[in-house]
């Protein structure tokens, strides 16, 4: 079970699994337009802290929804990168929705920072997820200097193990970043990472 965390160093896109009926609808009426959708769903407001932050990305979850239309369960797929932007927008809703956030032009860099894995340690308990993986993993926010180094990283999603969350924090700091840049200069911004736990490997049979 995945245990959310607040960090200090405080782009929602919900995805919800539709519900079987009893009997199979036509094909046209599986799934609703992008509008229809949207016009039944509150439209959430960008969190004041996270903009200011300049956090953005996307939240996969997956909701189970009754015939009224309410949210019966809520699964995680996976994290925007920031626990403050992975609520729920709404507990109540009609159908499946994406929600896109974008900040505001002024508040964008021209590159946000990238690590480099080539410059991670090896761990034998946390390893960096591939862009195509699934699930939620543990996810680590930073705030990455001009230089390219991690200044602060706390935990935004915990494994609930506290030494595979000790590992996968001091694995993020000791990483290097491409610093975020505009106009070719370098600021200090967030950036959060997303890691996988090893699995160990099955004793062999004697």
């Amino acid at each position: 079970m995945k245990f959310p965390l607040i960090s200090s160093l405080l782009y929602l896109a919900i995805s919800a699994a539709p519900v079987q009926a009893q009997e199979a609808p036509a094909e046209q009426d599986l799934f609703l337009s992008k509008k229809d959708i949207l016009q039944h769903c509150l439209q959430p407001k960008y969190p004041p802290a996270a903009m200011r932050n300049r956090f953005h990305g996307t939240a996969h979850v997956a909701m189970t929804i009754n015939e009224k239309g309410e949210v019966e369960a809520v699964d995680f797929r996976r994290s925007s990168g920031w626990w403050l932007l992975d609520q729920p927008p709404a507990k109540k809703v009609v159908a499946t929705a994406r929600y896109s956030w974008n900040l505001d032009e002024k508040l964008r860099y021209d590159n946000d920072p990238v690590i480099r894995p080539e410059t991670c340690p090896e761990s034998d308990k946390v390893r960096l997820a591939g862009e195509t993986e699934g699930g939620l993993g543990i996810v680590v926010g930073t705030l990455v200097s001009r230089e390219g180094q991690v200044k602060q990283a706390s935990l935004e999603w915990a494994s609930g193990d506290a030494d595979t969350d000790m590992a996968a924090v001091n694995f993020v700091k000791a990483c290097q970043f491409n610093p975020a840049m505009i106009q070719d200069k370098a600021y200090n911004a967030p950036a959060s990472v997303r890691l996988l736990e090893k699995k160990a490997a099955p004793a062999k049979a004697q």
